[in-house]
């Protein structure tokens, strides 16, 4: 594929307002956040207290939510 194709592709993905976002349960906040996955974080899931993800504008600040 060429660089200017693989470019085309990059920019359609990053602007792309239909872009989904994934989840993963997780006990403990992750050191690193991935992008497009919010870890929801708790004991199991019926008792979750928090939800982390990264700042879906670009800024790329992890956000964290109280989920209590």
């Amino acid at each position: 594929m060429s660089w200017f194709k693989q470019l085309t592709r990059w920019f359609r993905l990053l602007l792309d307002p239909r872009r989904t976002y994934g989840h993963t349960f997780a006990e403990d906040p992750p050191d690193e956040v991935a992008e497009s996955v919010v870890y929801l974080i708790g004991d199991d899931p019926a008792t979750l207290w928090s939800a982390q993800f990264k700042c879906p504008c670009g800024c790329r600040e992890t956000i964290a939510l109280s989920l209590i």
